[in-house]
């Protein structure tokens, strides 16, 4: 649908409260609309008793670009001026009668432009009140609807035609009857979902999740009583079970009668444009969240410098209450790590990159984990391939990297358990570096949110350690990415290329 609000409920709301204005302000707003339309307007005084019926007030821009009539032309003229020799007189009997009834309609006419030329148009037309609810105008809204007659003539027309473009366009098709059942579906349905024609047809559609057949259900009950499913983004479920986002276009197929028989849908698989939208969003977040860091950081930053000085003053008078400075020292350490987090996170700027063995670069995090480990009743196991080639990295952040992802995995084995980190070449390119653990593990929502600002799994975690480390990471030209499994185990790889 065009920003031009044609069967656009922001523009029936728009009719709606203009009840609560004055007539002569109701068509300069009406027109103010009209001006920045798509679609073309025409609005009318309310007189369709009289023939040969109600006079233009006023057109838009787009009326004159459809129709080569510019206002001057046609103000005073009635719309009949757009009517001609196979114009049908039935349909425009049909909207004469609603507008005689002050009824809104909706209709589809063959017109003619200026130059004698003909195009279908879509047209609703709206009766206005003024605020003591008198008719004063009609608002039609025309929309140039003519390639989409001709594809409907072709398919009409020809049946070989049509299946010729069923089978051969990119987007996935079916064709279902009234009760969901199967009837038809093309070659690049096959391939988005997975599934065989034979395999389907006769069968309910399959490719509706069942949390989502409300949904599908009301998209059909909504093509039923006449309105248009275009582009709406929906989820679809693949025959190995892969979720895919879908944008789906859903049309009637009616007999003779007019009566809808089936349903045709149309569908595109915007999962990576959805995925992509993602990451723009939390690359915007990020980039948000770095700016409040930096100030946060440096605001706190210089009264707990001064505190932390006093607090080495009085120690000597306070020895007494040793177990007092224990617990002060500690607080005072954990607000200075979490600024040294928010500090990386707003500037988060490489130090020298340099060629480094990410073998020994992990070791040197594995020892800095292992006494922890040990408390923990957690071994850590390595499996490094020989000849993996050095990589142009700044070894003490992707250390830091290793470490937090490291703190994790044995902070979710809280009884005991193992981690196994793993090192190989993965390509040509690449490098990859995978830590497993045997922890308590993440649903799938929950891994979708991880990075997020303040997002953690942890009673007492600020998230700021695996936001850091996703911007570390994103500064390498890396990658990470995490699967879990609850009560199974978490697997974080991390791939870096080879060359910056």
């Amino acid at each position: 649908m065009s920003d031009g609000i044609t069967g656009d409920a922001r523009f029936r709301s728009f009719i709606e409260n203009l009840t609560c204005k004055g007539s002569e302000e109701r068509l300069r707003l009406l027109e103010s609309v009209a001006l920045n339309a798509n679609d073309a307007i025409i609005i009318t005084e309310a007189e369709p008793i009289s023939l040969p019926g109600p006079r233009i007030l006023y057109v838009n821009k787009a009326f004159t670009c459809m129709t080569g009539y510019s206002l001057n032309e046609v103000v005073g003229r009635t719309p009949r001026l757009l009517q001609g020799p196979k114009s049908d007189r039935t349909v425009l009997d049909q909207i004469r009668k609603a507008l005689t009834q002050w009824r809104p309609i909706v209709a589809e006419v063959l017109n003619y432009a200026k130059d004698g030329s003909e195009y279908w148009a879509e047209i609703s037309i709206v009766p206005v009140t003024d605020e003591v609810g008198y008719f004063t105008h009609f608002v039609s809204i025309q929309r140039d609807v003519t390639k989409r007659k001709q594809i409907e003539e072709v398919l009409r027309s020809s049946k070989e035609q049509s299946e010729s473009i069923i089978r051969h366009t990119s987007d996935a098709i079916w064709v279902i009857d009234t009760l969901t059942t199967v009837i038809q579906v093309n070659p690049a349905f096959e391939k988005l979902y997975g599934w065989q024609m034979h395999e389907v047809v006769g069968r309910n559609l399959p490719t509706v999740p069942s949390n989502m057949m409300n949904e599908f259900d009301s998209m059909l009950y909504s093509v039923k009583a006449g309105e248009k499913v275009n582009g709406f983004e929906t989820i679809n479920v693949t025959k190995d079970g892969i979720i895919i986002n879908v944008s789906v276009t859903v049309s009637p197929i009616r007999d003779s009668a007019g009566s809808i028989i089936a349903f045709s849908g149309i569908l595109r698989d915007i999962t990576k444009r959805k995925e992509m939208e993602e990451v723009l969003r939390k690359a915007d977040r990020l980039a948000l969240v770095g700016q409040l860091a930096a100030g946060f950081a440096h605001e706190i930053r210089n009264p707990l410098t001064t505190i932390k000085g006093f607090f080495k003053l009085l120690e000597p008078i306070i020895q007494q209450k040793e177990s007092y400075l224990s617990i002060i020292s500690s607080e005072l350490g954990q607000i200075e790590s979490i600024i040294n987090e928010f500090l990386t996170l707003a500037e988060p700027q490489l130090g020298s990159i340099e060629l480094h063995s990410l073998s020994k670069v992990a070791e040197k995090s594995i020892a800095l984990l292992n006494t922890q480990a040990i408390i923990s009743n957690v071994q850590i196991f390595t499996e490094f391939e020989t000849n993996v080639p050095q990589v142009p990295c700044d070894a003490c952040q992707i250390k830091q990297v290793f470490a937090n992802i490291l703190k994790n995995a044995i902070e979710s084995m809280p009884g005991g358990g193992h981690v196994f980190v793993q090192l190989k070449k993965q390509d040509s390119d690449y490098v990859l570096i995978r830590f497993v653990d045997e922890g308590h593990g993440m649903s799938k929502d929950r891994i979708a949110k991880l990075g997020e600002p303040f997002y953690t799994t942890k009673e007492k975690g600020t998230g700021l350690g695996l936001m850091v480390s996703y911007k570390i990471i994103q500064e390498h030209s890396g990658q990470i990415v995490i699967d879990s499994d609850i009560n199974v185990g978490t697997s974080v790889t991390i791939t870096l290329p080879l060359s910056r």
